[in-house]
């Protein structure tokens, strides 16, 4: 239980106290509701304008994709799952000289990836 609490990795929960405590985490982690009612005003504030930024961001990457063909939703669903910020800079940046759609996703299917190997 210690090394779990210490680590906070779901690969630290090794017994069954700990793998029900690390369902417990999960939920709060991922629980718009809850993380709500755990969130001071200005981290609601600070998180509605990181999520305002990231709208705004993948609204100009599909305006400029749209110039090069018609997107596919799988891509609008996969820029929606993109975390970072610099990420999604990259990704405005290779969109603005984007000739070809399918090089496009392949690049954010890279980024995605890479993006959970280091969560």
């Amino acid at each position: 239980m210690l090394n779990y609490i210490q680590n906070s990795r779901s690969v630290s929960a090794v017994d069954e106290a700990t793998e029900e405590l690390e369902v417990y985490i999960h939920k709060v982690k991922t629980d718009p509701e809850v993380r709500r009612s755990i969130m001071t005003f200005g981290d609601i504030i600070d998180s509605e304008k990181r999520e305002a930024a990231k709208d705004t961001g993948i609204e100009y990457i599909m305006e400029l994709l749209n110039d090069a063909g018609d997107v596919p939703e799988t891509v609008v669903e996969k820029l929606e799952r993109v975390n970072k910020k610099e990420n999604l800079k990259q990704l405005l940046k290779l969109a603005a000289r984007t000739e070809d759609l399918d090089s496009f996703e392949q690049s954010l299917d890279e980024i995605l990836e890479a993006e959970e190997k280091e969560d």
